[in-house]
């Protein structure tokens, strides 16, 4: 990554260097043009002569510009994913959503909870529907707990679809006041029942802007168990259905 980085800085910098003197060549060269015409020729074929050189000026800077936008693309997004790992490294309790999956695709026998208001990230082409899958034929169970609306029965059929209707897949469907918050403030509890050696975690996903990215954050055991107290006998009431 960092030979990566560098040679990217060099190419910029060699790039600039070369526009620089360029365009300053250029500037010297149609000053010196323009004072010649200004000597032989009408101010109305002069002011016709500007415009062309004007016109041509922004053609070629517009040209320029666009060999080096690459490299200014790739120092841009190369700094941001630094930034990204400086502050999820120094932070070790807020996740992106990349760090969540690769956390989550490593758990066995355990169970997960997950409480959200779209199944977004969990239905078709979304970022956890591999995840998933993958932890479902490992033996992890999976228990959502999501709105009762049209739109999210029909993606939890296509997850069920998608993972042959798994019997470690479970859906409760809530009443729609227990979601009055915004989307994507959603939750996910790994292990609630502390079985095993897993340790039991729960994490909160921040409702931050589209463009700022998805951020999810470590939460406290104290919120852990109010949550589980508070979805526990539906979660109760849909085993004994089951039975």
């Amino acid at each position: 990554m960092k030979k990566k980085e560098n040679h990217a800085i060099h190419e910029l910098i060699k790039n600039s260097t070369i526009i620089t003197l360029i365009i300053t060549l250029l500037t010297i060269l149609f000053g010196f043009i323009l004072k010649e015409f200004q000597k032989k020729i009408e101010w109305h074929y002069l002011l016709s002569a500007i415009v062309i050189i004007i016109v041509i000026f922004i053609i070629l800077l517009f040209l320029i510009f666009k060999s080096i936008y690459p490299n200014l693309k790739k120092i841009a997004e190369q700094t941001i994913d630094k930034l990204d790992e400086i502050v999820t490294d120094k932070v070790d309790w807020i996740l992106t959503t990349p760090q969540l999956i690769k956390f989550e695709s490593v758990i066995k026998n355990s169970e997960v909870w997950l409480i959200t208001s779209d199944l977004y990230e969990d239905c078709i082409g979304g970022p956890f529907q591999e995840c998933v899958s993958n932890n479902l034929k490992k033996g992890v169970r999976y228990h959502y707990f999501v709105p009762d609306t049209m739109g999210v029965r029909s993606k939890s059929k296509q997850i069920n679809a998608v993972n042959k209707n798994n019997k470690d897949l479970h859906f409760s469907f809530l009443e729609d006041d227990f979601f009055f918050l915004v989307s994507k403030f959603d939750f996910g509890i790994i292990n609630p029942f502390k079985k095993g050696k897993i340790e039991r975690l729960g994490f909160m996903g921040l409702p931050v802007p589209d463009e700022k990215g998805r951020y999810q954050v470590k939460i406290s055991d104290e919120l852990i168990d109010i949550i589980i107290g508070k979805l526990l006998p539906i979660y109760q009431k849909y085993d004994e259905n089951k039975q």
